[in-house]
């Protein structure tokens, strides 16, 4: 919720197009709230017909302190979590489910046919993944004691070799840090089960 709250607020300051002095203090005192409290880089870009508009806040390099241009390259990661969750909101707004569905009637058909099992097979019979929620996988409230697969170094290290989404679930370790919706976490886990939403949805 802090991140979506800060993004919006990016948002609000790029598109505020900064009409006098005190407009541009707004924006960096931003910038500060980026670089220094929250120790983030963030970069938007936007490009229309009517609209060419760019921003940039934060570090480029905490080493030696040089704050990102909005022509600066940097990584990028987490890609799919954007895609992800256009793809379940869309899926929201047109009925299909709920925030407050349940995942695991939603995908056990699907991996039953590709894999013979369930999302509670997948977590060794813990009942617990009966009970989590869309809303919870959206807002990062599934906190698994490792943040992403064991496999990530793995497909660094070998680019060429193929993991599949089944490979990551099963790998995972199954243990909750805490009762799913008491907590939040950065994680990649609840996306993965996100996308089998999609997947069951879609075929």
């Amino acid at each position: 919720l802090k991140i979506s709250i800060l993004f919006l607020s990016l948002l609000s300051v790029v598109f505020a197009f900064p009409a006098n002095e005190t407009e541009y203090d707004d924006v960096a005192r931003f910038d500060g709230l980026v670089r220094t409290v929250l120790q983030l880089l963030l970069l938007i870009a936007v490009s229309s017909e009517h609209l060419n508009a760019s921003f940039a806040a934060g570090i480029q390099d905490h080493s030696s302190g040089i704050k990102l241009k909005p022509d600066d390259l940097v990584p990028i990661g987490s890609v799919m979590k954007g895609y992800t969750s256009m793809g379940i909101m869309r899926l929201v707004e047109q009925g299909h489910i709920t925030f407050n569905s349940t995942v695991a009637p939603l995908i056990d058909p699907f991996l039953k046919k590709v894999n013979g099992s369930s999302l509670q097979d997948i977590w060794n019979g813990d009942e617990t993944v009966n009970k989590i929620t869309i809303y919870q996988l959206l807002h990062i409230k599934v906190v698994l004691e490792t943040m992403m697969m064991h496999y990530d170094l793995g497909t660094l290290n070998h680019p060429n070799e193929n993991f599949s989404p089944l490979d990551y679930i099963w790998s995972l370790n199954k243990t909750f840090k805490c009762e799913p919706g008491t907590c939040e976490f950065y994680s990649s886990n609840g996306y993965e089960i996100l996308g089998f939403v999609l997947a069951a949805h879609y075929g």
